[in-house]
Formats: structure tokens, C-alpha cells, sequence
């Protein structure tokens, strides 16, 4: 999770094949007819700038969300939770989380609170949780929790979340992408602390939340590791310490800063790849990136080896390829 200023600098976007407003909207057409046959609930959000934001109301108070796929919970700022009436809870289990920011910082203050009503779009949870944190520098973040409880889809370019409380992943999606031009990459979840439930909105039955990230596997030049898909950051990243370059192949922007979500700040460095693949999918030659600093190194284990998260797959990639996440499914598209 990280939010990128920019002031006076815009690197440029990565190549990609880009789609008529026509084509646009008769697959986000195709999309919004089959999902909504699914009972899925379509919300618009706000993709201007930067970043995309949406609107939420916590107990029936109207607030302006943060839409981050690279957060593993629902967060809000600890000096607006009065406003929004929440109520403390305990971690389950007493599990604290473990809440690493973009520069492999460490979020330690923190406690769960819970909203008796938390309403998107037309989707009401009765109730829904959240990480508060005196640390957080964004007042509210819509985070992976809900977006997985939700088995969320989210079209990155213009902005659509179809959400359902079914707890049933969509279907037919990846057969009217594929046919229209989408490759189809398949997503890993890293999980976070089991610290919440919540109610499954049906019943008295409880659920543990999912609260991890999606990773895609990726190869940078000749590293092989993975990247977080990232709504909350709007250029690609990846970090020096796994991805080394001479300092004559780093680009400095003295006039522009990127923030994490702990609010610490740091210098825009950006690097040119001589090939990026994510999945099987070619970004093309000369992509131009963040190149980010980090603490140390943050390793992804698995039963055969150890592959490292190089970085994030940022909303200038996302939008450029026309990307459609699919939360339930655990799958990427971009459009070929």
C-alpha cells in the first residue's frame, strides 16, 4: 500500500494495446449484465488522479474511502472513530496484526474496532470491522478484507466494483474476457493474522476473515519473484534490495516524494527495465518504474522455495491494460 505525489513530475505509462471507449464500455457491458445476474451489486468509484476512492456510509455516516487491494484490512484513522460511532472489539484469538507498510515499516498501534452498519453502494454488512491506528496516514481505507469477503470484481479502467454478499465467487467472467482478448493470470494470497470475524450476514454463523494480499508471479529482466496487485499505489514499484542497478542507471525527481501508509517519506527514484513479464503476459521493453528503498528484504515461503515480493503492480499498469481483478476467483486479466 502506498500513495505516490507527484508534484510537477509524471513518468510516463507503460506500453500496452489500449481499447476504444467503445470497446471499453461493450465489455464492461458484458460484464455488468453477467454479474448482475449473479446478484452482484455494481459501484462506481471515483477514479480521478491518482488513486480510486468510494463512497461508503459507517453507521449512516457518509465517508470517502480509499480503495487499496495492497491493504490487508479495513483501516480508519484513530482520531475520526468517534465521529463514526465505532465500537472497540478485541483481536480474535488475541492475534495482533502485523501491518507492513510499502517501506517494510512496521504499523505497531493498533486496535479493532466494529461499525453495527457498514453500507457500499446498495450492500449493507451488519457489522463490519476495522484496524484503528493512531499511525495510519490515510483517514479511511477500504481494504482486502472486505474485498474478499465481498468476492469482490473490480474493473481498474474506469473503476467498477461489483460486490455480493452470496460468499460465491463470480463465474463465466474469465470466458467473456479470454474471448474478448484477455489473458488470464492466475493470483496467490498471502493471509495476514486470523485477528477478525464477522458475521456471515445470513444467520448466527461467524466467519474468519481472509485479510491477505494478491500476489502475481513476475520476472524483472532476470529475477523471478512476486508483486502485490496494488489499488492504493499509482506507479509500479520495486525494490533496491532485490533488484540491483548501477547508480548511473537510476533516474532522480528532485521535486517529487512518495508516502507510505505510515506517512514516511521518501525520494522518487525510477529505473528502465529491459523486459518486465507478469505471469506470462509482456509489458514490453523500457518500462520506466519507482525504485523503491526499503528496511530489508520480505521473503514469500512456500513448500518448494523462497521467492521474494520484488514489488507492487501499481494503478499505471493496471489502467493501462485494462486490468479486471477477480477477488473470489483469485485471477488477473489485462488485455492483450
Amino acid at each position: 500500500m502506498m500513495l505516490v505525489l507527484l508534484p510537477g513530475c509524471n513518468l510516463p505509462e507503460a506500453g500496452g494495446p489500449g481499447l476504444t471507449d467503445d470497446q471499453k464500455v461493450t465489455i464492461g457491458n458484458l460484464i455488468i449484465k453477467e454479474l448482475r445476474s449473479q446478484d452482484y451489486d455494481v459501484v462506481k468509484t471515483d477514479p480521478s488522479g491518482s488513486k480510486y476512492t468510494i463512497r461508503a456510509n459507517i453507521n449512516s455516516i457518509p465517508e470517502t474511502m480509499l480503495l487499496d487491494s495492497g491493504a490487508s484490512f479495513t483501516h480508519m484513522d484513530e482520531d475520526i472513530k468517534s465521529r463514526y460511532l465505532l465500537k472497540d472489539i478485541r483481536y480474535y484469538n488475541n492475534n495482533k496484526p502485523k501491518i507492513i507498510t510499502i517501506f517494510n515499516d512496521v504499523i505497531e498501534n493498533s486496535f479493532p474496532a466494529v461499525a453495527d452498519t457498514f453500507q457500499v453502494g446498495n450492500t449493507v454488512l451488519r457489522p463490519w470491522p476495522f484496524i484503528v491506528s493512531d499511525e495510519f496516514d490515510s483517514a479511511t481505507i477500504l481494504g482486502g478484507d472486505f474485498l474478499h469477503f465481498t468476492s469482490a470484481v473490480f474493473i481498474c479502467n474506469p473503476g467498477v466494483l461489483f460486490i455480493t454478499t452470496s460468499h460465491t465467487p463470480a463465474v463465466r467472467i474469465g470466458e467473456i474476457l479470454k474471448t474478448n482478448g484477455y489473458a488470464e493470470l492466475d493470483l496467490l494470497m498471502v493471509r495476514s493474522t486470523e485477528c477478525l470475524k464477522i458475521n456471515k450476514q445470513f444467520g448466527n454463523t461467524f466467519k474468519t476473515l481472509n485479510s491477505g494480499v494478491l500476489l502475481v508471479p513476475v520476472l524483472v529482466e532476470n529475477t523471478k519473484g512476486y508483486c502485490v496487485i496494488d489499488t492504493g499505489a499509482f506507479y509500479t514499484s520495486l525494490k533496491n534490495s532485490v533488484i540491483k542497478k548501477k547508480i548511473w542507471q537510476i533516474k532522480s525527481y528532485s521535486d517529487a516524494y512518495q508516502v507510505d501508509a505510515k506517512g514516511n517519506e521518501s525520494g522518487i527514484d525510477t529505473i528502465l527495465l529491459k523486459s518486465f513479464f507478469v505471469g506470462d503476459f509482456d509489458l514490453g521493453k523500457d518500462i520506466e518504474v519507482l525504485y523503491t528503498e526499503v528496511k530489508d528484504k520480505e521473503h514469500l515461503h512456500s513448500k518448494d522455495d523462497t521467492m521474494p515480493i520484488l514489488g507492487n503492480i501499481g494503478v499505471d499498469v493496471l489502467r493501462r491494460y485494462n486490468a479486471i481483478i477477480d477477488f473470489g476467483n483469485r485471477r488477473l486479466y489485462l488485455q492483450r
